[in-house]
């Protein structure tokens, strides 16, 4: 059975890798840079006059790539599609009729009988239908020709669109907005005329993807002298990558590097994917996971009560032997055989699952071998850069987070889920370069990690010694991995990026451990609160009444003193989004939640109901299978007669 259940994680975190990202990023927006005291302080009195460019090492879904038709021009799918994406590629077009094609008649052949009548086969065949042009074959190169959309230039001279999509993905505006004569032709006199970006494809190798870095980096430095390198969860292996391919004297072109959430030595949660180890019980599967998943999604829980019921109209051993089959057909088509996803495999877990899944000698696990070279000399490299060559090197990472919380609360089937100490995607010790740390809420002392050494943090739950470098390592308790929702974090980013903040002695107002906030619906610019109550308090219109504007400015001026706080209170964010929201109602230009409808009240009680009862007396059985206790009394019965007989 652990193997089925296993698949059923796969499928849902390939779902989450594929979709809710890119959901997420499309409502994503950049920060505004609010004229915080503490922060704009900080930038007067603390930057550095001379500034390096800054190369940004974008996450997954920043870089943008495709698939080239025999004119090197991005392929159209039969719908007239661009095949082209950040994330998991599916091939969409007719994407009914190829479910209908390959499902309809096993599927129902499957609920007739009760038996699996070539349904699995069918859905493993459907995944490699879907995920065709994602294909990577057995020496890790993608079956089809890949481009990879490219930026030289610096991000103040791209087209409008390219830069609503960048912010959009990495809200950096409390850097770029800072203003700096960089003398760049063109440009707007701000950091945003020394901001650029080095994309990389999701389906390649990250040591070949870094020669891309060093060309960049190379041209940047005979301009500029040096460049600053800032690593954004998946853009750490990239860096990783980087500073292993270079000669020693090229950490010379490097003034600092940052770690922004990066993944410098890999997840807990892809090793436990690759070695389909789970935390995941019958009762999780037929009755708490699933109504949990949608409220964490901010869906109505009694989704998950339906789907609790739905799963039934199968035997358990066909659902898990469906789920299973399409986790086989996305291993098979994309992952086993991608250096980039391997890369993504913590260290010290590494060789375990190579020997499992990759051949001794082969020309793939030859490329996973050099990486992981790259992995284990990373702290090596960056010791060198920084006693050698005077390269500051800091980290801001998130912590005290399960993987089974946020919108990627899927992850939480994963075994790691009760051990690791993360931001709800990496594990802490990967983002931050070493801090030791126990399950998430546990302190080091509680996970017997306490050292005579230990330098703690103030909540107890990290031992910050063990960073690599523990002076400049920054952490916000309870922020998500989508670190971009906070301001704050990206201005703490932005202050360390001018050389304003060094280490964790250098103010108060950025302090080694700070606490989280999701801010993005304040701040952003794009229809933000803030921007929508400026417009309102502005008006002259008539449209809104004294009274009306009263509301606004109580409600924006306790928004503004949240933001200007550099200590991150998420109550208080939430009050402050709340009062704004509330002030917009009185205004009339937002309406009010209704109350949930009698029948909606009764249909949610009804499911859940039916859930727990049908959990209650058939536990992990189909409608249709006999309870676990009848039929193994049956099975029991029927081996007695055989044996009498």
């Amino acid at each position: 059975m652990k193997k089925y259940l296993a698949a059923f994680l796969a499928a849902l975190m390939v779902l989450s890798v594929c979709f809710v990202p890119a959901a997420a990023a499309e409502e994503e927006s950049a920060v505004n840079l609010i004229d915080a005291k503490g922060f704009n302080d900080l930038v007067e009195m603390g930057m550095e006059e001379v500034q390096y460019p800054t190369i940004m090492l974008p996450g997954i879904n920043h870089s943008v790539y495709y698939v080239m038709d025999e004119n090197g021009d991005v392929k159209l799918n039969d719908d007239g599609a661009k095949l082209e994406t950040g994330l998991l590629l599916i091939d969409s077009s007719n994407i009914v009729g190829k479910i209908i094609k390959k499902l309809l008649a096993p599927l129902l052949g499957t609920l007739l009988t009760q038996h699996d009548l070539k349904l699995t086969q069918a859905v493993y065949d459907l995944v490699g239908d879907l995920f065709c042009y994602m294909k990577m074959n057995e020496n890790g190169e993608p079956a089809n020709p890949i481009g990879v959309y490219d930026y030289q230039d610096p991000v103040s001279l791209w087209p409008e669109d390219k830069q609503d999509w960048f912010y959009n993905m990495m809200p950096m505006q409390p850097y770029t907005s800072i203003p700096y004569e960089s003398g760049v032709e063109g440009g707007n006199g701000t950091l945003e005329d020394m901001t650029y970006l080095c994309t990389f494809p999701l389906l390649g190798n990250p040591m070949e993807s870094a020669y891309k870095l060093k060309e960049m980096v190379d041209r940047l430095a005979a301009e500029y002298g040096k460049v600053n390198l800032c690593a954004v969860s998946l853009g750490g292996t990239l860096l990783t990558a980087y500073l292993d391919i270079i000669e020693e004297e090229d950490l010379a072109k490097i003034n600092q590097v940052i770690g922004f959430v990066a993944v410098l030595d890999g997840t807990s949660v892809i090793a436990d994917f690759y070695a389909r180890e789970w935390a995941i019980t019958d009762e999780k599967m037929y009755n708490s996971f699933f109504p949990y998943l949608m409220e964490q999604l901010g869906e109505d829980a009694m989704l998950g009560y339906l789907v609790n019921i739905l799963i039934r109209i199968f035997p358990q051993d066909v659902l898990y032997n469906i789920i299973s089959s399409a986790f086989e057909g996305i291993l098979d088509t994309l992952l086993v055989n991608d250096p980039q996803f391997w890369a993504t495999v913590p260290s010290y877990r590494y060789e375990e699952l190579a020997d499992k899944y990759l051949a001794e000698g082969s020309v793939l696990r030859e490329k996973t071998d050099r990486f992981q070279e790259a992995r284990l000399n990373i702290k090596d490299h960056l010791t060198t850069a920084n006693e050698k060559y005077g390269v500051k090197v800091s980290t801001i990472s998130g912590y005290n987070m399960r993987f089974d919380e946020g919108e990627y609360a899927f992850f939480g089937l994963v075994k790691s889920v009760d051990t690791v100490n993360s931001d709800a995607i990496i594990d802490v010790t990967s983002t931050s370069l070493g801090a030791t740390a126990g399950a998430c809420h546990q302190t080091i002392e509680a996970a017997g990690l306490l050292k005579d050494d230990s330098v703690l943090t103030p909540d107890g739950l990290l031992d910050v010694s063990t960073c690599l470098f523990p002076d400049s390592a920054f952490f916000f308790k309870g922020q998500h991995h989508e670190i971009g929702r906070n301001d704050n974090a990206v201005k703490l980013a932005a202050l360390i990026m001018i050389g304003a903040v060094d280490s964790i002695t250098d103010t108060e107002l950025y302090p080694q451990v700070n606490g989280t906030r999701n801010s993005r619906r304040i701040v952003r610019p794009d229809g933000g609160y803030l921007v929508r109550a400026e417009e309102i308090l502005a008006d002259d219109t008539g449209a809104y009444t004294d009274e009306q504007k009263a509301y606004v400015q109580e409600a924006y001026d306790f928004a503004i003193d949240v933001i200007d706080d550099t200590i991150c209170d998420p109550v208080a964010t939430a009050e402050a989004e709340q009062k704004l929201f509330d002030a917009f109602v009185i205004c009339g230009t937002e309406t009010a939640d209704e109350p949930e409808s009698p029948l909606n009240a009764y249909l949610a009680k009804f499911l859940k109901h039916t859930s727990d009862r049908l959990w209650a007396t058939r536990g992990a059985s189909g409608f249709f299978e006999l309870p676990d206790i009848l039929e193994k009394a049956g099975s029991d019965l029927i081996a007695d007669i055989n044996t009498a007989c």
